[in-house]
């Protein structure tokens, strides 16, 4: 099909004319830095595999996100394909193989034999950097950059977004579980040449991409990213050496110029989601850790096998999934029916799974939208409330810490907004009782309010 972005632009980042220019470039914005005494100019950077269609950030979840995932169900039938390729058991009998041998064999399987469609893993969360390329910050991020996506965006709606948690040039996130983070219509979509060829036969994907600017680059990714950032005015927090190294003073203005952006919007400054390197961060990721929905993908798999595969009910007597592996009873499942059965039910599976991720998917992204002033009132004061409790969570009994727990867990991990908008009026509701010095009538027996 033909293109349809009518602004699309094309990026030779390995050619010395680009380089030459970003050299000149950083030149001058480090001169204008040095001038001014800061740098203000900031944008927001997010690489991803995930296309948002909407142009919308949202939560990474088995609402949003559908992967082909190489599960534990996947490596046993790979393995099991390999062994028979190997004829390594003849009559019974195991002949070891040389693991070099195995490896081969494995190699020659299509790389998603028998994987399966997947729930994402959930992250209430979403991350950026500022002003700095994803492959500038594997000493922080430890996250594969190089992705199908890169969206470079004003920092302005994340600074006026009350969901936003901290703030970094390599690393800045936000809560996206209540409501979805919009991508402003300046915003620009890189794409490496390799990449988008293989997309011009995306019909959905070319019509959202005609949607926003568009540069298609050639070249490291990382210094695409940068000359991209230097046409646009903003000084890169890290130029990426051999094409320029920062002296001390610049790279105190960008250090005090972040600090001051993050201090004069009320967001902590380098604050990780972990307690990374020990440095402190926030609560997001231990919630994050209490979501169970792989294992709810994993008995939804479990009861699949068990309708197919009726005539086989002593491999299906186990409850639980893990127990079903361990036990040896899918190893001898697929002995019985054979690899190709077991490959062709996952496929069944498979697009089942996808059409019910569709509609699931469309149905949520609908209700999202339909967040009403009030209830976003409602949602911003209880993660305020969050945030201060975990500034102080130290100075409340065992009880009441569960308590609170357990309502701050359906805040964030329910799908519907009525269940978060129900946590958030005790969790409110708590807050009113603790303001009024009458904590103990709010524990066990949280109060109602008007919806």
């Amino acid at each position: 099909m033909g293109n349809l972005n009518t602004h699309i632009s094309y990026l030779d980042a390995a050619s010395k004319e680009a380089k030459e220019y970003y050299i000149q470039r950083l030149g001058d914005l480090v001169s204008a830095a040095k001038e001014k005494g800061k740098v203000d100019s900031f944008y927001l950077i997010r690489e991803d595999d995930f296309f948002p269609y909407e142009y919308m950030w949202m939560p990474t979840c088995e609402k949003t996100q559908i992967e082909s995932t190489c599960t534990e169900l996947s490596s046993e039938l790979r393995d099991e394909i390999v062994h028979e390729k190997l004829n390594d058991h003849p009559l019974g009998f195991y002949i070891p193989v040389p693991q070099e041998e195995y490896n081969k064999k494995l190699r020659e399987l299509p790389i998603e034999l028998g994987y399966l469609q997947a729930p994402a893993h959930f992250r209430s969360t979403k991350h950026f950097t500022v002003n700095t390329p994803l492959g500038y910050t594997h000493r922080y991020n430890n996250v594969e950059s190089n992705r199908n996506f890169i969206i470079l965006d004003s920092i302005q709606n994340f600074l006026d977004s009350p969901y936003h948690y901290s703030l970094a040039y390599h690393d800045a996130y936000l809560d996206v579980t209540h409501e979805f983070f919009p991508i402003s219509e300046q915003a620009i979509v890189l794409m490496s040449e390799e990449n988008y060829k293989s997309c011009l036969n995306d019909k959905d994907l070319q019509t959202a991409l005609s949607k926003r600017n568009l540069i298609v680059f050639k070249g490291e990714e990382s210094l695409a990213i940068n000359m991209v950032l230097a046409g646009l005015g903003a000084l890169p927090s890290r130029p990426g050496n051999p094409y320029m190294e920062y002296d001390e003073e610049t790279q105190q203005i960008l250090e005090n110029s972040i600090q001051e952006l993050a201090f004069h919007h009320h967001i902590l400054y380098d604050q990780s989601h972990g307690n990374l390197n020990f440095k402190g961060g926030h609560f997001s990721d231990l919630y994050d850790g209490y979501h169970k929905g792989m294992l709810h993908f994993e008995e939804e798999v479990l009861d699949f096998l068990k309708q197919k595969y009726t005539s086989y009910p002593n491999f299906f007597q186990y409850h639980t999934f893990r127990e079903f592996i361990k036990s040896g009873a899918y190893h001898s499942l697929i002995t019985k029916v054979g690899w190709k059965s077991i490959v062709q039910t996952f496929e069944e599976y498979n697009k089942l799974a996808l059409y019910r991720f569709k509609n699931e998917r469309q149905a949520y992204v609908q209700e999202r939208q339909s967040i009403t002033p009030e209830q976003h009132e409602v949602f911003v004061k209880t993660l305020e409330f969050i945030k201060e409790y975990y500034a102080s969570s130290e100075y409340f009994d065992f009880k009441t810490q569960s308590y609170l727990q357990s309502l701050m867990i359906p805040f964030f991990h329910s799908y519907d907004i009525e269940s978060q908008l129900d946590a958030s009026y005790a969790l409110l509701s708590f807050q009113e009782d603790q303001k009024r010095g009458s904590l103990s009538s709010s524990v066990g027996e949280p109060k109602t309010s008007d919806k």
